[in-house]
């Protein structure tokens, strides 16, 4: 009995033995699956990347568009550098050997409209101006026949004189053709540049840097109430009687700028108010006299005479 018993203990402490390793061993199995997981590694997708090919216009503007070849899928595309008011669908980047991280990214170029904007443009803006008209008529040409005419006078009535339009803000004057209408209003057409810098500065006006003749500006007179108010506002009208106010504007849209909420044209409008002398001296002489209502300024209200290119 005394060596059942002993084997029967034995036995039981084998068994409880084999349990106690069970558990044992089933967790090293599962440290070491979690090594394994661990382990694996997902390779690093490579980023969407392509070669640029060429330099593209976008809707009519040039150098504003890129041609990409992408890296993984072959195909190639036109995309906005710049354009549609300066949006940008590409970067430039510098990558890793294996095309996985990008290393640098490199800042987009200042577009034209933030150049312009940078300038002023956009914003309301007034500047003087000054319009200094020639005394002498316009150099005269001859026709096919032979015949002289004098260039000065148009139509019955109407005449036209040269001018210098001085645009202090700028320090630039621009020769100016006037022509002088004869329900009064005074037209205004600027040519090429006289004196100043033409190939910077004008941002704010132009939106390029660069100045831009052919601005036409028809120049009608207002009529003003006289006698009016005050005695304040009755010596002003007074003392604003002795000259003629002439109003107007003109628009123009801008080659290289556009809006960048629709990537449509801008439309500029600019306005100016001129005065000048109701004391006028009578037309050039011509075999058809204008009516005596056109008259130039005399010389009393004349600015002093400025140098004008030769005929």
């Amino acid at each position: 009995e005394g060596e059942g018993e002993g084997e029967a203990a034995h036995k039981e402490s084998t068994a409880n033995n084999d349990k106690e390793k069970k558990p044992a061993e089933e967790g090293s199995g599962s440290s070491s699956s979690k090594k394994k997981k661990k382990r694996k590694k997902l390779p690093n997708p490579k980023l969407p990347l392509g070669t640029v090919l060429s330099i593209e216009p976008w809707k009519g503007q040039q150098a504003l568009a890129r041609r990409v070849r992408w890296h993984l899928t072959g195909e190639e595309g036109v995309y906005r550098y710049g354009g549609d008011g300066g949006r940008y669908d590409i970067a430039h980047v510098d990558v890793n050997d294996k095309s996985t991280r990008v290393r640098k990214r490199h800042p987009l170029p200042e577009s034209a409209e933030q150049c312009a904007a940078r300038y002023g443009f956009g914003a309301e803006r007034r500047y003087s101006v000054l319009l200094r008209l020639r005394r002498a008529p316009v150099a005269s040409s001859s026709t096919s026949n032979g015949d002289d005419k004098d260039d000065d006078l148009l139509e019955e009535g109407e005449y036209r004189r040269q001018a210098i339009l001085e645009w202090p803000d700028f320090g630039a004057g621009v020769l100016a053709m006037c022509t002088f209408h004869t329900d009064g209003a005074v037209t205004v057409e600027e040519g090429e540049l006289l004196y100043g810098s033409k190939d910077s500065g004008w941002q704010a006006r132009f939106g390029q840097p660069s100045y831009a003749p052919g601005t036409v500006m028809v120049l009608s007179p207002t009529h003003s109430s006289e006698g009016d108010g005050d005695d304040d506002n009755k010596t002003l009208t007074s003392a604003a009687s002795h000259y003629e106010e002439l109003l107007g504007s003109s628009s123009y849209s801008p080659v290289a700028l556009r809006n960048r909420a629709d990537g449509k044209k801008l439309r500029v409008t600019s306005e100016m108010r001129l005065l000048r002398g109701r004391h006028r001296s009578s037309p050039p002489a011509s075999s058809s006299s204008p009516p005596s209502s056109i008259r130039a300024a005399t010389p009393s209200l004349e600015p002093p005479p400025a140098p004008f290119p030769p005929p």
